[in-house]
């Protein structure tokens, strides 16, 4: 009987799925119960894009008790969150010719110059959320320490980069964006 136990609680390596993304969102009974169902829950758009936002490793660790740990992270899907979300009118490009961020300020609509120290600390606080709602079986140092130091939130960012990218056509003369002069 134990060594079927063993066999059961064996470990397991998953990605997130298109699939659980568009499942809703907060809603009572899907409550997410790991860091990949929180973020694809508020990012279905970037799970679409970029895949699952975490490798997670499902550990048995009592016949009927899972620990999940987020052991690696998808620093583009990362990147592509910095970008904002659509349905909550927020977006942020990286405007190559001049190598800046800019964000969209909903109040006025233009879009704003905006720095890699504040992207970074709006990883980090995505990170620090998801950490808190997370249920006691969820192992929350990486989500907590590591994925927040300085080194991975610098990572994101540079990534982001690339994936945020915008040429000189996105402020033009003829494009719809405008951004704040001065």
């Amino acid at each position: 009987m134990d060594a079927q136990a063993v066999i059961h609680n064996a470990p397991r390596l998953e990605l997130y799925g298109k699939d659980r993304a568009t499942q809703g969102f907060y809603q009572e009974k899907n409550l997410p119960k790991t860091p990949n169902e929180w973020f694809g829950q508020r990012y279905p758009d970037q799970i679409e894009k970029f895949g699952s936002p975490f490798l997670e490793l499902t550990e048995g660790i009592e016949t009927f008790q899972n620990q999940i740990f987020a052991v690696s992270i998808n620093h583009d899907f990362f990147a592509g969150v910095l970008g904002g979300r659509g349905d909550l009118g927020h977006h942020v490009v990286y405007f190559e010719p001049e190598m800046m961020f800019y964000f969209l300020d909903v109040a006025d609509g233009l879009y704003k110059p905006t720095t890699y120290e504040k992207l970074a600390n709006l990883y980090r606080a995505l990170l620090m959320k998801c950490a808190q709602e997370m249920p006691a079986n969820v192992h929350k140092l990486n989500l907590f320490h590591e994925f927040r130091s300085d080194k991975t939130a610098r990572s994101v960012v540079n990534r982001a980069k690339s994936i945020l990218a915008s040429d000189q056509t996105f402020f033009g003369l003829d494009s719809k964006h405008e951004r704040i002069k001065g």
